[in-house]
Formats: structure tokens, C-alpha cells, sequence
């Protein structure tokens, strides 16, 4: 008989009765599933510890000290998500056993994480800068886009001019201020296949069919001969040009890089 069936759990600016309420919903669900313990060593990672980080408010120093203090997950627990969402969702990414991440689209859009996870992984593989730099512009583009086209719902137009860009910088920060857009989570998950490691980046938005991602819109002012300007979809471009394979599961909302 196990007596604590949970990892242990390291607060960070967390009221202790909501803490006590998660771990009480986190049991029920072990003992429903009849699973022994949960979390424990993150499966195939470089990560040591069992300790789980919660947090209530991620911010750039939350970030470094999830990457670097030895920790194998990361939770960003909000006032405005139903407690047992929040429960089924850290208790599935407990059970997966790999190293991960989640926290709200506000504090991961534009934020450092992508510089602090290409680090974690570069130094535990020894990598040199290039492929550093390779593997963190790839992270950086699959978290912005699970953020704008997963969680905020917004389809990038066309950008011909400064304003353009202007006014769709500001559809994003107006969402992005919005818990019902701003709260949703954005899930990373890491983990190793032989020489090779894995990074999944997953949204709550809707998903979307990737076939379709493919095709053109031509625009009206293209003339004949003129090339066409590409809609910045989701960017998988981009991405499969600076991994080794991708995969695209959840209807489109997880997006699993090898590098």
C-alpha cells in the first residue's frame, strides 16, 4: 500500500488550500484508475528528480529554475480553471512519465523559455551553438503559433505594410489579456528515442486539419507571373526545415519535433 501516491510537489506563490484541493483530486484519480504512484522520475530524460514544480503565476525566473534546478515538470495552476480539468490534465501528463512544462498562453508568448529548454538539452547532449540555435528558433516558432493559432484563435492575414502588422500585434495582446484566451495552457514535453531527443508542443485551442494548412490563397493584386504571397499559417515550413521529423496529432493541436 502506497501511502502518498504523489510526487512531490515544490510550491511557488500557490494559496496552500488550493494546493490541498489539487492533491485531494490527484489521489481520487489514482485510486480510480487503480494506479500506483504517479510522476516519480521523468521517463527518459536527463532529469534526476521526481519533484514537480507548481506555480501560480510563470514568469521568466519560474522558467530558468524549471529548466535548470532538477526538476521534471513544471504546473501552472490558475484561479479560473475548473479544478478537475486542472487535475485530469496534470494527472495524464504525471502518468506519461516524460519531463513537462504547462503553462498559460500570457506568459509563454514572446517569454525566454525557448533559450532556457535549447539550453537544458544542448548542455545534457553537448551540443554546439548552431545546432542550439537551430533547435531553439524551431521551439520558438511552434510555441508562437500553438499560442496565435491554437489558444487565441487568430488567423494571420495577409502583411503587406507596418500596419498590417500593427494591427494584428494588437488583436494578439487584446487576447491575450482575455483569461478565456489568455489562460489556456500551452503543454511542452521532452523526451529521448535512442540519440535522439523529442519536443511536443500542444495548445487547447480547436484544432485544425494540417492537410489544408498546405494550400495557397492568391491574392488579388498577385499580377500574372508575380509570385504568390503565402498566408503565415502555422509555420510547419519552417519547422520541418530545422528538425529531423515532425508529427502532428490531437487534430492538429500537438506538434512533436526530433532533433
Amino acid at each position: 500500500m502506497v501511502d502518498d501516491p504523489l510526487p512531490e510537489f515544490i510550491i511557488d506563490a500557490l494559496p496552500e488550500d488550493r494546493v490541498q484541493n489539487l492533491k485531494t483530486r490527484l489521489k481520487s484519480r489514482v485510486q480510480q484508475n487503480k494506479s500506483g504512484p504517479i510522476g516519480g522520475t521523468a521517463q527518459n530524460s536527463n532529469q534526476k528528480s521526481g519533484r514537480i514544480l507548481l506555480c501560480g503565476s510563470a514568469n521568466d525566473e519560474i522558467f530558468l529554475r524549471a529548466t535548470s534546478d532538477n526538476f521534471s515538470g513544471l504546473y501552472e495552476v490558475f484561479e479560473t480553471t475548473d479544478p478537475d480539468q486542472c487535475a485530469d490534465h496534470l494527472f495524464s501528463l504525471l502518468n506519461c512519465r516524460t519531463w513537462f512544462f504547462s503553462a498559460s498562453s500570457k506568459h509563454m508568448f514572446n517569454s525566454s523559455f525557448d533559450e532556457h529548454l535549447s539550453k537544458m538539452i544542448g548542455d545534457n547532449r553537448r551540443l554546439g551553438q548552431e545546432n542550439r540555435d537551430l533547435m531553439r528558433t524551431a521551439i520558438d516558432e511552434a510555441i508562437t503559433n500553438a499560442v496565435v493559432h491554437g489558444n487565441l484563435e487568430l488567423h494571420s492575414p495577409p502583411m503587406h505594410s507596418i500596419n498590417d502588422f500593427t494591427a494584428f500585434y494588437a488583436n494578439i495582446a487584446e487576447r491575450l489579456a482575455q483569461p478565456i484566451y489568455g489562460d489556456r495552457q500551452i503543454t511542452i514535453q521532452k523526451w529521448a528515442e535512442g540519440d535522439n531527443d523529442w519536443v511536443s508542443v500542444a495548445d487547447q485551442g480547436h484544432g485544425y486539419a494540417p492537410h489544408r494548412e498546405r494550400r495557397l490563397e492568391t491574392p488579388k493584386s498577385i499580377r500574372p507571373g508575380q509570385k504568390e504571397r503565402r498566408r503565415s499559417g502555422r509555420g510547419l515550413e519552417i519547422i520541418r526545415s530545422l528538425t529531423k521529423q515532425t508529427r502532428l496529432d490531437q487534430q492538429g493541436r500537438r506538434l512533436s519535433m526530433q532533433f
